[in-house]
């Protein structure tokens, strides 16, 4: 069996990404029993904006990790600029780059919805590739066959889910019975149903939605029969989603559950990108707590400004795991849980 030089690993966090760096160093380093340190660079911005990204020790004939979320928030495209800068920096040095996005932007362009667009989750794929990128570690894509986009390329591609980390936190705060699982839409029925089902709560349903614009939806129903609304009075709701974006869908959905009389709504989200109306949204809907993972990074500040009970799930070990094991060609499907891995005691 090979046996990999932790020496040869270089680990390197984007200027947004550094909340990640204490657990995911520690992760590697117990794995390998040796200090991992994180890559050296000196990000650099000109007064115009301009951005440029300077190495600043010898990375050559090493594989080199970049973690970084690209989120694009008030416009703001650094994030995603920055990466593929840092790549192309990497591949320049002649290491071999990788990218560990727990977020990434325009996951939600899959498709062509309307006429006169373009999938431009494919487009930062051709500027990821062109870039010199060779691998993509990716959590939680907003549709599954998005991962199509990724296979046909060149580049080496592994998912993980925030399920992982998730699913135990939130059974930490639910009752023992009475609880339900339901999905925002049906597009993310599946998921629900699946964190449902890993947690011994398989009854579950999802909202219908019809959209008339980007972030508007017209009309909300909860898309179920009668004797499951009824079943509904005094239980506890998870509604589960890939990400939680401006709530206004959401916060609809939970004044419904109000009034079907549901006692308790946690929202779980892998992604918390709350932007726009988000902190009106959610100060104004019914929810009880929120559970969400780092993968966006907000502050204590702007996280306040929610006025709900908010848990937070730190990424930083689990990627390090996730890292460690791709780095020594080994197995990360023990960091999956699926509908048939029951964990509920």
């Amino acid at each position: 069996m090979k046996v990999y030089d932790p020496d040869g690993l270089r680990v390197f966090f984007g200027p947004n990404s550094q909340h990640f760096k204490e657990g995911t160093l520690k992760a590697l380093s117990q794995k390998f029993d040796y200090p991992i340190k994180a890559g050296r660079y000196d990000p650099i911005e000109f007064s115009d904006g301009e951005m440029k990204v300077q190495l600043l020790e010898s990375n050559r004939g090493r594989t080199a990790f970049l973690v970084m979320s690209t989120e694009v928030l008030g416009g703001d495209h650094r994030n995603l600029f920055w990466a593929l800068q840092c790549i192309r920096d990497l591949k320049d040095a002649k290491t071999k780059p990788y990218l560990f996005a727990p977020y990434m932007s325009y996951s939600r362009q899959d498709k062509k919805a309307e006429r006169g667009t373009t999938i431009t989750f494919r487009l930062i794929l051709d500027l990821l590739e062109a870039a010199g990128l060779e691998g993509l570690i990716t959590m939680d894509l907003h549709a599954e066959s998005e991962q199509g986009f990724v296979d046909v390329r060149k580049i080496a591609s592994d998912r993980v889910y925030a399920s992982y980390e998730l699913i135990p936190a939130i059974q930490k705060i639910l009752p023992p019975d009475n609880v339900f699982f339901i999905s925002p839409d049906s597009g993310g029925m599946k998921r629900a149903k699946m964190y449902g089902d890993a947690l011994g709560f398989p009854d579950n349903a999802c909202f219908g939605k019809v959209r008339t614009g980007t972030n508007y939806v017209e009309q909300i129903r909860l898309l179920a029969d009668s004797e499951f609304k009824a079943a509904l009075k005094g239980a506890t709701v998870v509604m589960v989603d890939d990400m939680i974006d401006t709530f206004g869908t959401g916060k609809e959905g939970t004044f419904i559950l109000a009034e079907l009389g549901v006692a308790r709504i946690i929202f779980v989200v892998p992604h918390p990108v709350l932007s726009g109306k988000a902190p009106k949204n959610i100060r104004e809907s019914a929810i009880t707590e929120m559970v969400f993972t780092d993968s966006v990074y907000h502050s204590p500040k702007e996280l306040a400004l929610f006025g709900k009970k908010i848990q937070i799930v730190p990424l930083g070990e689990f990627i390090g795991d996730i890292i460690g094991n791709v780095y020594c060609n080994e197995s990360i499907s023990h960091k999956f849980i699926d509908s048939k891995t029951f964990i509920k005691v």
